[in-house]
């Protein structure tokens, strides 16, 4: 239901869920912070069929305020959508093999990660709080061997210094979540995972005229 909302391959609906279930969650333990978390969100960078680019994985981060400031899940939705606009129409303006070419200087693009995770430290505001995968999977159903295949799931890495990745796929008509985290880093990861799908009920059950100015 989420497609009346937003064009296919566009990441905000899911991220709206997640910023949602974030916002419940915190405010159920009183830990809410007064400024949006940051979510990092793999996002394919893959230009037309056909280029020369096409046979290579082309995998960038966009760092993205999930919302989790704001009550209102149409508000969420709107900001984060601008925000992932603005990422995507800036990437556009770049010639396609500046990323390719970044990955011949990783020492240095390591050497700024792991500056990001000490600065993170020192002022307790790290670059992102979480990791938010979406995967716009088949829009038909799958066989297998002649079996249906009932539905697609995958859990998402952690890295050095963050331990909370949830990863959306979508699948005919189906929406998946995998939180994945470290024991006692999330306190009632259960309930953090049952808060997403409230978050896609509220958006689905937007009236069609206010879902309308949204695109």
């Amino acid at each position: 239901r989420l497609v009346r909302y937003l064009p296919r391959h566009d990441e905000s609906g899911e991220l709206a869920c997640d910023g949602g279930a974030m916002r419940d969650h915190l405010l159920a333990s009183g830990q809410l912070p007064r400024v949006s978390l940051t979510a990092a969100v793999p996002v394919s960078l893959r230009g037309a069929a056909g280029s020369d680019l096409e046979s290579n994985n082309q995998v960038g981060n966009a760092f993205i305020a999930l919302g989790t400031d704001l009550a209102d899940p149409v508000t969420r939705l709107a900001v984060i959508r601008d925000l992932m606009a603005g990422f995507r129409s800036n990437w556009d303006v770049l010639d396609p093999l500046v990323w390719m070419d970044l990955w011949e200087l990783y020492p240095l693009l390591r050497a700024g990660y792991l500056a990001g995770i000490l600065r993170g430290r020192l002022t307790g505001r790290p670059s992102f709080s979480l990791i938010a995968s979406t995967v716009s999977g088949p829009k038909d159903r799958l066989q297998c061997a002649g079996l249906p295949v009932t539905g697609i799931h995958s859990a998402g890495m952690l890295t050095e210094d963050l331990a909370l990745n949830i990863t959306t796929w979508t699948y005919a008509d189906q929406v998946s979540f995998a939180v994945t985290t470290c024991p006692g880093f999330v306190d009632d990861l259960e309930g953090l995972t049952a808060r997403i799908p409230s978050g896609l009920t509220a958006l689905a059950e937007v009236p069609g005229d206010v879902a309308n100015g949204l695109r």
